[in-house]
């Protein structure tokens, strides 16, 4: 178990560093093939996000690296907190099984974005101005609602939705990289005063694996192919759904 757990924390921080997405999204299916319960899978994956999220927002921050508008940001944090505990109103009320299913078309939308829009960019040229604060609100609050339903970071939604209203890529990965630590944070807080507690055997061995696959992840960014592992990626968790439904 130990070498499966210290696998599935080095492939979720490579494929972090690599291609910029949550491990949440391999963790949460791979916590689950291993303890049959969705709910401790969710707690344990948004524990140890907070750890990978800390360790990227430290990373970015030593390289000078800021939220590009304080009051945006600001927007966002409060309203993920309430969309955090929404979500885990909603996870108590739902059973495993149900938890799964739904957990599995969520993986089937993200397979579908990282296939189709993965690659895209805005360019700053096209860059709208004066987003309206109840925009940011909204994103935030979906968000912390995604983070604590299904115990991924967040990243996954944030990036695009901002990069959709008009921040450039930049801004919106900066601004996404100093949100999700504290989304995360909002959401285990959640989970631990309803009652929904981490495997920790899988925290003392994902987290360090996965801080180490992260690094690596980052150094092969930039010499490989983005959108043909963006693909592959895609249909690697096209896979997952199938083993988890079936």
């Amino acid at each position: 178990m130990i070498f499966y757990l210290l696998l599935v924390g080095f492939f979720a921080g490579f494929l972090g560093g690599l291609l910029g997405v949550g491990g949440g999204i391999i963790m949460v299916p791979s916590f689950y093939f291993l303890f049959g319960n969705m709910h401790a899978s969710v707690s344990t994956s948004v524990l140890s996000s907070v750890f990978f999220s800390l360790s990227a927002t430290i990373s970015y921050f030593l390289k000078g690296v800021r939220p590009v508008n304080l009051r945006n940001y600001l927007f966002l944090v409060l309203s993920a907190f309430f969309g955090s505990m929404l979500g885990v109103y909603l996870l108590k009320s739902v059973s495993s099984q149900d938890l799964k299913r739904f957990f599995a078309i969520f993986l089937t939308f993200v397979a579908i974005y990282l296939f189709v829009g993965g690659s895209k960019r805005v360019d700053s040229g096209e860059k709208k101005k004066n987003v309206s604060f109840s925009v940011f609100i909204l994103i935030g609050f979906f968000a912390g609602f995604i983070s604590a339903f299904f115990g991924v970071g967040g990243g996954i939604v944030m990036v695009p939705a901002l990069i959709y209203v008009g921040l450039s890529p930049i801004e919106a990965i900066s601004t996404s990289i100093f949100t999700i630590p504290v989304v995360t944070l909002f959401s285990l807080t959640n989970y631990l005063l309803s009652g929904i507690y981490p495997k920790w055997i899988a925290i003392v061995t994902v987290v360090p694996a996965g801080i180490l696959g992260s690094n690596i992840g980052v150094r092969f960014a930039f010499s490989v192919s983005q959108i043909l592992l963006r693909r592959l990626f895609a249909l690697f968790i096209i896979v997952v759904v199938i083993r988890m439904l079936y």
